[in-house]
């Protein structure tokens, strides 16, 4: 049976560590913890866990101090995770499971990562990541930001899920702010970087800056498809906040050229139309949508788009249309999804009183 270090660098997680280290200390052989500047009671709780604490001068760059985690690892793998995910019992037993019989000629894991649930615990979406390495010197981490270890050398595909616990995702300025100093100190940007970078420009509202970016990483960028469509959709939605809804669609519509029309491009079609009030061609993109369900190709799900979302989306554009009956049709096929969903809620509320109709 192979041996399993599992690595976490931390700062001020006193309200997470516990919950992932007791989960972790279930099949964990040796526990590797790095704190980059806890003020919190993050280094006392996990001394409850591991003498294996270390502190990290934190250096503008997540890869550096994973890396130094890494070094610290005695075992034939490591496993990284971070203070707020959480493996349930079911999966604790897999990965007990799998240390009996991963072979050593594996040189990396990789795991689903859930990171978005419904008000039933529903998984929402989630995409595949590196998560148990082989411990030698070939593996490292790379960028300062968004970090990853580049997939390589006889991958196993499993099927363990590890849940990122966040309540909700909050796009906080930290990560745009580390790229616009490493900007300054002209440090020069992997295409990788480009795209992360232009992320971040698009949940702070810089939609231009990030078209910009993005078109940079799609011009460089051979390999990874799907990053590449994930930068497409951006562009699209970067364009339809700025009212251009011709390059929005333009955008969309060419991605046809090299990807499989799948549910979630088609919507984003559909939402174009929908924001144009051009409520009949709306209409026949998520009806396209869910004609499509399943044929997503792609690394990162969002469930919604192959159930609830399109079902929504025909609600109210039949509503606009003053096809009540249909409205009403298509809410109760939402409902039929997440009977709990709060648009499904307050659609039943609304046809209830206006029309006396459930």
């Amino acid at each position: 049976m192979i041996t399993l270090s599992v690595c976490l660098i931390v700062k001020n997680e006193e309200n997470n560590l516990k919950n992932c280290l007791d989960c972790v200390k279930q099949f964990a052989d040796e526990i590797i913890i790095v704190d980059t500047g806890s003020i919190d009671k993050t280094v006392e709780i996990a001394k409850n866990y591991t003498e294996n604490i270390y502190f990290f001068e934190w250096q503008d760059d997540f890869s550096l101090a994973r890396n130094f985690s890494f070094s610290k690892a005695t075992s034939d793998y490591i496993m990284w995770l971070d203070a707020d995910d959480i493996i349930l019992p079911e999966e604790i037993k897999k990965i007990i499971d799998l240390k009996k019989v991963l072979a050593t000629a594996y040189d990396m894991v990789l795991m689903k990562y859930v990171n978005a649930f419904d008000e039933k615990g529903k998984e929402l979406s989630y995409f595949f990541r590196e998560r148990i390495i082989k411990n030698n010197m070939s593996y490292k981490w790379e960028g300062f930001v968004h970090e990853v270890i580049p997939i390589k050398g006889n991958v196993l595909h499993s099927n363990i899920c590890i849940h990122h616990n966040k309540k909700q995702i909050i796009y906080t300025k930290r990560n745009l702010i580390l790229y616009e100093k490493a900007l300054k100190r002209n440090v020069v940007f992997t295409n990788r970087d480009n795209y992360y970078y232009a992320r971040e420009l698009y949940y702070h509202g810089r939609y231009k800056k990030a078209i910009k970016y993005l078109k940079m990483f799609i011009k460089l960028e051979k390999n990874n498809l799907n990053d590449l469509f994930e930068a497409i959709l951006i562009i699209a939605e970067c364009y339809a906040l700025l009212k251009d809804y011709d390059n929005a669609l333009n955008n969309l519509i060419n991605s046809f050229k090299t990807y499989i029309p799948n549910s979630k491009l088609l919507c984003k079609i559909g939402d174009i139309f929908l924001e144009k009030k051009d409520f009949k061609k709306a209409i026949f993109w998520y009806e396209s949508a869910l004609q499509n369900l399943g044929k997503n190709e792609f690394v990162f799900i969002e469930k919604s788009f192959e159930d609830i979302y399109p079902y929504l989306q025909l609600c109210v554009c039949y509503y606009n249309l003053n096809d009540i009956k249909k409205a009403i049709y298509y809410n109760k096929k939402a409902e039929e999804v997440n009977s709990e969903h709060e648009s499904v809620k307050l659609n039943s509320e609304f046809f209830s009183k206006k029309y006396g109709l459930k």
